[in-house]
């Protein structure tokens, strides 16, 4: 109301209360299991407001690329039919039960699969310092999951000791195509932001492609 009546006139102001009204349109409830209104001065619900950005950001970009999306099973096992280029695949939200692994069983964020297999394991980890732990966290899915691309979004690159593409030196005596992706997708609207996290995606998805072919 005080914006409305001119008492705040910093544009800033407007600005975000205009962007609340579109995360409101969101509904991120029918995406999370957050049932709370995520208010924001909670660390837990910053965390998943950036796990289910990094989902629409991701599922945008798809689009953009030509892919074809259908959500309708979406609120039955949390996942998307996706095809690209004549590949089929399906992309999962926190998939319901999760997955049984070797060892324990596992709950990503998201995961791709392709006729029921298992191909990518991702995380988003709106960390602000130390990645260390989330690296190794997914170096452990992919070892218990038994699977071959791991991909960490992160919402900035701070103590980050490689980001982008990595692959073992010497190929693993188990795993002789495993690789790991740190994507550094910064939660901001500023143009160069949006021209790392765009650059981060492109490289993400050829890598995507490649290993689910």
């Amino acid at each position: 109301m005080r914006i409305k009546e001119g008492v705040i006139r910093k544009r800033a102001y407007k600005q975000l209360f205009e962007w609340t009204i579109k995360y409101r349109e969101l509904n991120l409830r029918t995406v999370s299991a957050n049932k709370t209104n995520f208010p924001i001065d909670r660390l837990q619900n910053l965390d998943t407001m950036f796990e289910v950005w990094i989902l629409f950001e991701f599922l945008d970009f798809l689009r953009n690329k030509g892919a074809v999306i259908d959500s309708s099973s979406f609120r039955k096992d949390k996942g998307f039919s996706i095809v690209f280029d004549g590949i089929e695949f399906r992309l999962f939200y926190e998939k319901e039960g999760g997955y049984l692994g070797w060892a324990s069983n596992a709950f990503p964020d998201f995961t791709i699969e392709v006729n029921g297999h298992l191909k990518v394991v991702m995380d988003a980890k709106n960390w602000l310092q130390q990645k260390d732990e989330a690296v190794y966290k997914m170096l452990g899915y992919l070892d218990n999951l038994d699977c071959e691309l791991g991909v960490l979004f992160f919402s900035n690159g701070k103590k980050l000791a490689r980001s982008g593409i990595i692959k073992p030196t010497t190929p693993l005596k188990n795993h002789l195509n495993q690789c790991l992706i740190n994507v550094v997708t910064p939660f901001s609207n500023l143009p160069d932001n949006i021209e790392v996290k765009q650059r981060s995606l492109e490289s993400l998805f050829d890598q995507i492609i490649e290993y689910i072919k």
